[in-house]
């Protein structure tokens, strides 16, 4: 209910932004757009892809047996499951559910913790890229360059808390913790702190064991989020004249760090909706452009990622089908007549 709350004044607060700014103005720029649509599209398939063999570098191969079909079904879903929610931790819990019968249970927790977090950092480095940037190359509002700039240096900080805590042993020091809860008992208390412990030696030895894996983990992360930026990219010739590839671009970075910082800071509404308008309209009147084309880059963007949504919520229905009807034929196929019997037996 508070997901639906804050998903309503997300909606409200859209729809106040699009009267406040010219609704025929809005509709024209949503026209410009044309087939820069396709392109959105094309690149979320691509970032899908791209997010998915990060995530595969993570997994030990020698405890798995998913194919990278598997692995995308299971990425797609979780991240929509994720838009939904508030927190984006009910995803991962299905990504984790999905592949549950081809990968071990300890691998499948730490490749989600080894990806989630590797994920953040490659962001938190990638947000810097375009501040600085653009602090250098375009003569911009320096004051409002200079923010997004120091606001993507102060996440920093639960970077390296975050770190410590995987270097000390993340899973086993919650286990420790529910433990102690007053009210909570666990059945095998003994056998959850000792699977706790092997997931933290598979995040610890990720690094040393696999350090192929690792490169290739960086390198398609470097990749997701330049993929990622060129969202902005793809729309914004449409929708800004006169103004060359470089300046575009660099742009493009801005608005995404921005983004990111937002979405990090407000995880709590499901896909930023109205808030995400809100923000690139502000950032694009402080920096002396059209608010309306800020307005506009993010509608074209959450109606691309209702497409997505609603399209992996259709990857995760099927593949759940598919289980449930997998187990029931396994369940058939066990039970057969004995001669002599007068029922099944096993």
């Amino acid at each position: 209910m508070l997901n639906l709350a804050f998903l309503g004044l997300g909606l409200i607060l859209c729809v106040l932004l699009v009267l406040k700014l010219d609704t025929a103005e809005v509709g024209l720029r949503l026209r410009q757009v044309g087939w820069g649509f396709a392109g959105l599209m094309l690149l979320f398939v691509l970032g899908a892809l791209v997010s998915t063999a990060a995530w595969r570098s993570t997994i030990d191969p020698a405890r798995s047996r998913a194919r990278f079909l598997d692995l995308l079904v299971a990425f797609w879903a979780g991240s929509a499951v994720n838009a939904v929610t508030a927190g984006g931790t009910f995803g991962e819990v299905f990504r984790g559910t999905l592949i549950r019968d081809k990968v071990d249970s300890e691998e499948i927790v730490a490749s989600l913790v080894i990806f989630n977090f590797m994920g953040y950092v490659s962001m938190l480095l990638f947000n810097l890229l375009g501040p600085l940037l653009c602090l250098i190359l375009l003569d911009l509002p320096f004051r409002v360059v200079a923010l997004v700039f120091v606001l993507s240096l102060a996440f920093f900080l639960p970077s390296g808390l975050l770190y410590f805590l995987l270097r000390r042993g993340a899973a086993g020091i919650v286990v420790g913790v529910i433990r102690r809860l007053p009210l909570v008992r666990l059945r095998d208390p003994a056998g959850l702190l000792e699977k706790a412990h092997r997931i933290d030696r598979c995040i610890a030895d990720f690094r040393i064991r696999r350090p192929r894996q690792f490169a290739a983990a960086v390198a398609w992360f470097a990749v997701a989020r330049f993929v990622q930026a060129a969202d902005y990219l793809v729309l914004l010739p449409a929708l800004v004249s006169g103004r060359s590839l470089l300046w575009l671009g660099l742009v493009a970075l801005l608005i995404h760090s921005t983004s990111q910082l937002l979405s990090w800071a407000l995880t709590f509404i499901p896909s930023q909706v109205g808030v995400a308008e809100g923000k690139t309209a502000l950032l694009f009147r402080l920096l002396g452009f059209d608010p309306v084309v800020g307005l506009t880059l993010e509608i074209v963007r959450h109606l691309r990622a209702v497409i997505g949504i609603a399209l992996g919520l259709l990857l995760g229905w099927i593949a759940v089908l598919l289980r449930h009807r997998a187990s029931a034929r396994e369940r058939q196929g066990g039970v057969y007549l004995v001669p002599g019997c007068q029922g099944p037996s096993r």
